[in-house]
């Protein structure tokens, strides 16, 4: 695969890690206002990678993300 290729997928596990960092501290205590923030910005650009990697629809796309981070 291509340098390109390889930056870009790091840089989507990049934002699922941050997800799952947030969303494990959200489930242990409260997120302070900008950690919600950066959750909400996180999710929607997994969203939108899903969307337009997998053909999915936003609300599919946001369901498997609760299921896979719950």
């Amino acid at each position: 695969s291509s340098a390109a290729s390889d930056v870009y997928k790091r840089q989507v596990l990049d934002v699922a890690e941050v997800i799952h960092i947030l969303q494990t501290q959200e489930n242990e205590k409260k997120l302070s206002t900008g950690e919600r923030r950066l959750l909400g910005n996180a999710r929607q650009i997994l969203v939108s990678e899903m969307m337009l990697v997998c053909g999915e629809s936003q609300k599919d796309a946001e369901k498997w993300l609760d299921k896979f981070f719950e």
